[in-house]
């Protein structure tokens, strides 16, 4: 039990890290345009 409750939290915490990252991606390519592309 204390395992999988483990693993949910660090799969959730990952899935925030990659939204907030691909957020932050977003906001910069719209303040300095196109740099990325």
């Amino acid at each position: 039990m204390l395992v999988r409750n483990l693993i949910i939290i660090t799969f959730t915490n990952l899935v925030g890290v990659v939204f907030v990252a691909y957020f932050l991606v977003c906001v910069i390519e719209h303040t300095e345009g196109k740099t990325f592309s």
